[in-house]
């Protein structure tokens, strides 16, 4: 599967679970807003690598039309609906770390996104050195829940991930793992270290769309006629990934 026909396949899937009725688009206006990302893919943007936990390509939608409590509502996994179990906390208190650089605009790709499979066991004190000297980048709880909207199995027992890039100013750590075989969103101490837990991260993130300018945005740029490849977002490598510090 190409670059083109494995977004197409993502775009497609957000249409199924009506990511484009949430934000208030036709499917096709939704499409064509999405499809000139194709550019930035470095790769293919077709299945991950469920074992390894790797993709080289997944669509995050991260706009106020669609907000984080409903996205995480849409996720299915083998017929079991997610749940949250964020108490005290609620999914929009968890922001990006002020040590990211998100693209501005309402979606762009997240690009060579590896779940965490070598920091299973580790805390964040561990694991945030490690992902920078890489040269990655801590995902967010948008992005965390836009790969499983996708692919709802690379949520695997044993092999679940935090989500190190979004915090809510104490020491709770977002997570995604697996409760009675159901995705389940919650948080982890900062502290305390989960065999089955790793850290979800990505190389890049690519420039983004933005869905009220895409006519334009299209007719300048098809994604079929871009000249060359565009440069993506790469990271700070001295960047912690964590925000604040609890008390």
């Amino acid at each position: 599967m190409g670059a083109v026909s494995g977004l197409v396949s993502q775009i497609d899937r957000l249409i199924d679970l009506g990511i484009h009725s949430a934000i208030g688009l036709s499917p096709e206006a939704f499409r064509q807003s999405l499809l000139p990302l194709g550019v930035h893919v470095q790769g293919e943007a077709g299945e991950p690598d469920m074992e390894a936990g790797t993709a080289d390509a997944v669509i995050v939608i991260n706009t106020p039309r669609l907000p984080i409590g409903d996205m995480w509502s849409r996720v299915h996994r083998a017929g079991k609906p997610a749940m949250e179990r964020l108490f005290p906390r609620k999914p929009e208190d968890f922001r990006p770390t002020e040590s990211l650089d998100l693209p501005a605009g309402e979606a762009y790709l997240l690009l060579g996104l590896d779940r965490g499979n070598a920091t299973l066991n580790a805390v964040p004190t561990e694991a945030s050195p490690r992902i920078a000297a890489q040269g990655r980048s801590p995902i967010t709880v948008e992005e965390g829940t836009s790969v499983l909207l996708q692919w709802p199995l690379f949520l695997k027992p044993n092999h679940c991930f935090m989500m190190l890039g979004s915090r809510c100013g104490d020491r709770r750590v977002p997570a995604w793992w697996l409760s009675n075989r159901a995705p389940r969103l919650g948080w982890c101490w900062e502290g305390n270290p989960h065999t089955w837990l790793g850290f979800a991260s990505c190389l890049g993130r690519s420039p983004a769309i933005d869905f009220g300018r895409v006519e334009a945005d299209r007719d300048a740029k098809p994604c079929d006629q871009a000249p060359s490849r565009p440069e993506y977002s790469t990271f700070d490598r001295g960047a912690s990934g964590t925000c604040m510090k609890g008390k």
